[in-house]
């Protein structure tokens, strides 16, 4: 049995709040549509001079679905310059998976998830940075509530599946620019 998804853009978005000067938290939403893809199938070789040929069978499917993110992660501020910082984030939420109309008895599904990222921002301007990233989802991959493999459903998942999302985004700062800090600051850091 082999699962997967398609290819697929989205959107997303981050409302994050630091809490002092190396930590803080993201709130995540996201959506996306894509295909959620199984396989199933067996063969059998024979051998030369074997007496019987065996049976082989094998069906594929996919099912169209909306997934919405909503994740919550700690962040924690890396190395930083006077215009690049660095951060990465580790936390949890779920994903909510709603199949497209006519997908032959598939469900609504909700799955917990756990994120985990890390990430680099560029100053543009007073409020405005330019950030690139990498971003992964753990989860069980969605069943859809359907029954096993029965001839006309697919496969139950019992897989466990990554999500790798690289992104490169524009963030706009609310408030007053972050101060830079002096040299004497840098140097009463442990």
């Amino acid at each position: 049995m082999t699962q997967g998804t398609s290819t697929s853009a989205g959107v997303f978005g981050t409302l994050h709040q630091p809490l002092n000067r190396w930590f803080g938290y993201n709130v995540n939403f996201g959506y996306t549509r894509f295909s959620e893809n199984y396989s199933a199938g067996s063969g059998y070789l024979t051998l030369p001079g074997s007496p019987s040929i065996a049976p082989s069978s094998f069906t594929e499917g996919s099912i169209r679905t909306h997934e919405y993110e909503l994740t919550i992660a700690s962040v924690i501020a890396g190395p930083r310059t006077r215009r690049f910082d660095t951060f990465a984030q580790f936390g949890g939420g779920g994903l909510f998976f709603l199949p497209i109309h006519g997908a032959g008895g598939a469900t609504d599904q909700t799955r917990p998830a756990m994120v985990f990222g890390a990430g680099m921002n560029c100053q543009l301007a007073n409020h405005l940075q330019l950030r690139v990233e990498y971003r992964g989802l753990f989860y069980k991959s969605p069943d859809f509530n359907l029954p096993p493999y029965d001839g006309a459903n697919f496969p139950m998942s019992r897989l466990f599946t990554v999500t790798n999302t690289p992104a490169v985004s524009l963030v706009y700062r609310f408030g007053k620019p972050a101060s830079k800090p002096s040299k004497k600051e840098f140097a009463s850091l442990p």
